[in-house]
């Protein structure tokens, strides 16, 4: 093992004076660095064959800049790719692949890790056993354990995700822990399992995960104004699984949007206590979308939430679980009529085409409250159209369309908003916007044949959606100034979103993650895309990209891609074959490619301030005009 940094040779200490700039060298497998010092590599380390010893040694205070590279571990023996030591150690820039922990941090407190990647672990892909350490942008996927682990105390993760791993995306045993902005999807256990006292998750995303979304094993923990849609296992699924699961006592569970989660929304087992619930949407759920295990629900505190079905250890609907129904009771094929307020008191349906079609018509200005009811579509002959919203000014909310033709149409002048609603499970698309100046705000489009989301209109605005497994695209917008934020686009048949015939769309703080296609296509230019995620998209290695900005129409101007990150999609990581694209201060670590250009001289593209490894333009590997 070569120990770089220390003092007694000529040539290291005068390398460790040099404080303006890092150090670049090749490492070699083995070798340790710091404490004190600047490095930066200049190559990939390994593959590594030691099956004990650490690919790499750093012992802090000390700074590691990767550089785009990666450490990469043989597949037969493997050890750890990065263990960290000492105290206030910085590793950004880069990932291991094929390592028993991709990064292993211990030592004393204090270090911080940033735009790094763990693929393919045969362990866990990030263990954090140290102590207040912050981790930003880092991701594990692909894990043969959990993706990322955090033993130590008052540890923060934040912007960061775990994808696709055999364990539980997040795992969380030590204490005081905090996660922010943290995405979990597609792994085998839990989406975050948080054991560890006073734990607090927020502002973040569980889709897909195989069994609970949020596991809450510990007390004083807190779960808030997350977003948890589509976990549990329909094949193979227990009783136990859960949207928000609680077996821990004395914590918040608080303004979550819970969604499709199968059996049950939100769970407190029968060993939970002093629990307080308020302020959570909790909607088509396969079973409960809320269900607490002790009979009269005494021991814990159920306040105003938005639920359609609830249920105490066995008696279904028991008031305990307080739920807001209406009196109204609406028929297939009912028009709602303008200056109309309906708040459901019963399902809807199901209704054929034969006899109704759309199933139910609403017509603005008008406020619809399902009050957590569904609208259902009959299975061997549904209408071409679950509801369909005309006129102007139409206010929908709190419900679940399924198994129609098309799930809702929203057209006429325009300016509705649809807020909690769900669409799932129908022939077409979940939502077909016609209309301009529409909102649809913390909705969901997901198993529908076509799209999830459809904008044919122009103007409109998506803020908080979720669209999983549907046929085609997650979302396609052909509109002008759409602007879509807090999207998860999850496991499409084609690409996340595509922007196909649009121009001056915005897209911001969204995930695109596991589509057939492109996580993001954009067609046209003049559109921008800021501060989201592509992950595991693609099956066509050779021309599948994270982000893909095509502008076909040759127009002058281009795309803006910034602030994104792109781990670990097989092809492209950011490609670029449109002209006067803009793409800056974006991460792609772990991917195909990582960045392509299709000119061969990057001319018409600038590339400004991002962190990349690979890279290649129109044939051309590692041109210096992609930075």
């Amino acid at each position: 093992m070569r120990s770089l940094p220390r003092l007694g040779s000529g040539w290291l200490v005068a390398l460790t004076l040099v404080a303006a700039a890092p150090a670049t060298q090749a490492l070699e497998c083995g070798d340790e660095i710091g404490p004190k010092g600047k490095f930066a590599l200049d190559a990939d380390i390994g593959p590594c064959t030691s099956a004990t010893d650490p690919a790499l040694r750093v012992v802090g205070p000390v700074s590691l800049d990767m550089a785009g590279f990666r450490i990469l571990c043989d597949t037969a023996d493997t050890a750890v790719g990065i263990l960290v030591e000492g105290s206030k150690a910085k590793v950004f820039g880069g990932g291991a692949d094929g390592c028993a922990h991709g990064l292993l941090v211990e030592g004393v407190e204090g270090h911080r890790i940033e735009d790094f990647v763990a693929t393919r672990s045969t362990g866990d892909g990030i263990v954090v056993r140290s102590n207040h350490t912050k981790l930003r942008r880092v991701a594990a996927t692909g894990s043969m354990g959990s993706g990322i682990t955090v033993e130590g105390n008052i540890n923060r993760v934040q912007d960061s995700e775990a994808l696709d791993n055999m364990g539980n995306g997040f795992w969380v045993p030590g204490s005081m822990n905090t996660l922010t902005r943290v995405t979990a999807s597609g792994n085998h256990l839990d989406g975050v399992g948080l054991a560890g006292g006073f734990a607090k998750v927020k502002d973040s995303r569980f889709t897909g995960n195989l069994e609970d979304g949020v596991g809450l094993a510990a007390s004083f923990g807190v779960v808030s104004r997350n977003v948890v849609v589509g976990n549990g296992d329909g094949d193979d699924v227990t009783a136990t699984d859960a949207g928000i699961d609680v077996t821990g006592s004395i914590s918040d569970v608080v303004g979550n949007v819970v969604i499709g989660n199968d059996p049950v929304g939100i769970l407190l087992t029968d060993q939970t206590s002093a629990t307080v619930v308020k302020g959570n949407a909790s909607l088509g759920n396969t079973d409960t979308d809320a269900e607490d295990e002790e009979t009269n629900c005494g021991l814990n505190t159920w306040g105003k939430n938005r639920v359609g079905t609830t249920e105490a250890d066995g008696l279904p609907g028991h008031s305990c679980i307080p739920r807001e129904t209406g009196p109204d009771v609406v028929a297939c094929g009912d028009t709602i009529a303008p200056k109309s307020k309906i708040e459901l008191g019963a399902d809807i349906g199901p209704c054929a085409k034969g006899s109704a079609d759309p199933a139910l018509t609403i017509v603005g200005p008008a406020t619809v409250d399902m009050a957590g009811f569904r609208l259902a579509c009959d299975d061997g002959d549904p209408p071409d159209h679950g509801i369909r919203i005309q006129g102007k000014g139409v206010k929908l909310r709190n419900g679940v369309v399924s198994g129609c033709g098309i799930g809702l149409r929203v057209e006429g002048e325009g300016s509705h908003v649809i807020e909690l609603v769900v669409s799932l499970d129908n022939d077409g698309d979940g939502f077909l916007v016609d209309s301009d100046r529409n909102r649809l705000v913390r909705v969901a489009g997901n198993h529908n044949g076509a799209d999830g989301i459809d904008l044919d209109g122009s103007s409109n605005k998506i803020d908080g959606a979720t669209v999983i497994g549907n046929g085609e695209q997650g979302i396609e917008s052909d509109g002008d100034k759409n602007r879509i934020r807090n999207v998860n686009a999850v496991d499409n048949a084609a690409e996340g979103l595509l922007v196909g015939a649009g121009r001056d769309n915005r897209i911001s703080r969204s995930a695109f993650l596991g589509n057939d296609g492109d996580g993001v296509e954009l067609i046209t230019g003049g559109n921008k895309i800021d501060r989201s995620i592509a992950s595991r998209n693609g099956q066509d290695l050779g021309s599948d990209a994270g982000f893909d900005s095509r502008n076909d129409t040759l127009d002058a101007k281009g795309n803006q891609l910034k602030s994104n990150r792109a781990w670990d999609n097989p092809g492209f990581g950011v490609r670029s074959g449109g002209h006067n694209d803009k793409i800056q201060k974006s991460t792609a670590l772990g991917n195909g490619v990582d960045a392509a250009d299709d000119d061969a001289t990057c001319a018409g593209n600038a590339w400004k301030k991002n962190v990349f490894g690979t890279s290649a333009a129109d044939g051309a590997s590692d041109p210096p005009c992609i930075d």
